[in-house]
């Protein structure tokens, strides 16, 4: 069994943890959140991600790309299509309506 990665990983304010993280970050390999408990991103860290790249922007698909890639490595039992939906799938649209 793996253990858990947030001393190097996503939550260790690495690579994965994004800018001006600090709360709600992900704990490898799981991918749940360390503060909440909850699916990553949480609420919380998307509300947050939202406000730290300006609300839109190719730059956060970018970096959730980047961490869908690995939580894909990580959670190689759950369907790709519901790891998307969980990574990418809340994110703004153009025009900046989020998805229902």
């Amino acid at each position: 069994m793996m253990a858990s990665q947030t001393g190097s990983g996503p939550g260790s304010g690495g690579a994965d943890a994004g800018p001006g993280s600090g709360t709600h970050l992900p704990d490898r390999p799981g991918w749940t959140c360390v503060e909440c408990g909850a699916d990553w991103p949480c609420p919380a860290r998307r509300s947050g991600l939202l406000d730290e790249y300006g609300g839109t922007g190719v730059a956060l698909g970018v970096y959730l790309g980047a961490c869908l890639v690995r939580a894909m490595g990580d959670l190689d039992h759950l369907p790709v299509t519901e790891l998307r939906q969980r990574f990418l799938g809340w994110l703004p649209r153009a025009g900046g309506h989020r998805p229902d």
